[in-house]
């Protein structure tokens, strides 16, 4: 074989090498063009409501330029939407995203309710963070669909604050607190110890959750490690059922006589999940262990780690019941119960418990009394005078 023939044959094999690699490249641009042919028919229903664009009825317009520019038309319009649609998830995850963090970070937080969306108040007072995205008071309830849909400002305490782009609210500079009021540390309150030895936090003495011990067995706690509050108060205790009632007769009750709304009274989150509230009696939301987050938002964030009620319903649990189990110790009581007086109306009692009283169908008793025997005191109706009546609570 000469050497041109060689070259020939070379050539041949080259040609037909390039012949099949093409062929195999056009093929696989032809699968490529009906994958993204039938992803750009699903957007277009989605988008269209499922509504065939009119750019497919080609045989009705008789033209086929006409039949192109529409299509071309057609398409572009479609690629705008899909851009706004992609920009207008983007942003709704992103403020999601930063109320979900709020939410988390400020879970033991009271929430403030301003121009119908919740804020909690940080830093001082400094910033609102958004915990919320549906407005209370509208029906239906608006949602907010980006950072865009809040307002620039906003106004709380005659005080203006300004929007950020993380959709919280921040005071304004001449009207900024220089040195804000520390706060007190959560992990001291809810645990009696802090292990952050640069904490700048505050860590008062007295200003801690109450012992679960002191709930369960109303008796002196045994643990000698115990770092917890073993003094009841209208602080750190629960409310009573039975005082909500008019039936708590206990006067060694270590629970809260405290007046409270219905079951709708949001949870106070201070004292569920720190164990703790600075106004004690004068707070009003409910001093009960529910879920907060449940009742708030329909599900719990901490799922199954969380140790607070999850029943919504009526409760058939004893939560303020006085019995006294464990050892024969001396019984705790809860010494801010004993100025608390109540009305009860006689039409609820029965007719051997009615009391004859000039002053009207409505008997003032005393619940509890500081005397060590734990006697009911009661008052004369033109008799002495009440010696204690600071945080008298009428029912």
């Amino acid at each position: 074989m000469s050497e041109k023939q060689r070259l020939l044959k070379q050539l041949r094999e080259l040609q037909e090498g390039i012949d099949r690699r093409r062929e195999g490249i056009r093929r696989l641009l032809i699968v490529k063009q009906q994958q993204l042919s039938k992803q750009q028919e699903k957007l277009k229903k989605r988008i269209h409501g499922n509504i065939k664009p009119k750019s497919i009825i080609s045989s009705r317009t008789g033209n086929q330029h006409e039949v192109i520019e529409i299509t071309k038309k057609d398409d572009h319009q479609v690629q705008q939407e899909l851009l706004k649609f992609r920009a207008l998830g983007r942003a709704k995850k992103r403020l999601f995203r930063n109320v979900y963090k709020n939410r988390i970070k400020y879970n033991y937080k009271n929430r403030i309710l301003i121009n119908e969306l919740k804020y909690v108040s940080t830093d001082g007072g400094n910033t609102l963070a958004l915990v919320s995205t549906q407005k209370e008071n509208s029906a239906p309830k608006a949602e907010l669909t980006s950072i865009d849909d809040l307002e620039l400002w906003i106004t709380f305490k005659g005080k203006k604050y300004v929007k950020d782009y993380q959709a919280n609210y921040n005071l304004q500079s001449k009207d900024r607190i220089v040195n804000p009021k520390r706060e007190e540390c959560a992990y001291y309150t809810r645990s009696g110890q802090c292990v952050n030895p640069k904490c700048r936090y505050l860590h008062t003495t007295g200003h801690v959750a109450l012992c679960p011990s002191i709930l369960s067995t109303q008796r002196r706690c045994t643990n000698d490690r115990c770092l917890l509050s073993h003094q009841p108060s209208q602080f750190n205790a629960p409310s009573c059922k039975f005082f909500q009632d008019g039936a708590c007769t206990n006067a060694n009750c270590v629970y809260s006589h405290k007046l409270e709304s219905g079951s709708d009274t949001p949870v106070c989150r201070e004292f569920v999940i720190n164990g703790y509230c600075d106004k004690g009696r004068e707070c009003p939301l409910r001093h009960t262990f529910d879920c907060p987050d449940l009742q708030e938002y329909g599900y719990c964030l901490r799922g199954r780690s969380c140790h607070l009620n999850h029943l919504l319903a009526v409760r058939t649990d004893n939560t303020g019941s006085n019995k006294a189990t464990g050892q024969p110790t001396e019984p705790i009581r809860n010494v801010d119960n004993d100025d608390v007086l109540v009305f009860f109306d006689d039409s609820k009692l029965s007719p051997k418990e009615v009391v004859d009283d000039s002053l009207g169908d409505k008997v003032l008793r005393s619940l509890s009394s500081p005397a060590a025997d734990g006697e009911r005191l009661r008052q004369d109706e033109g008799g002495s005078q009440f010696s204690r009546n600071d945080d008298f609570v009428p029912l």
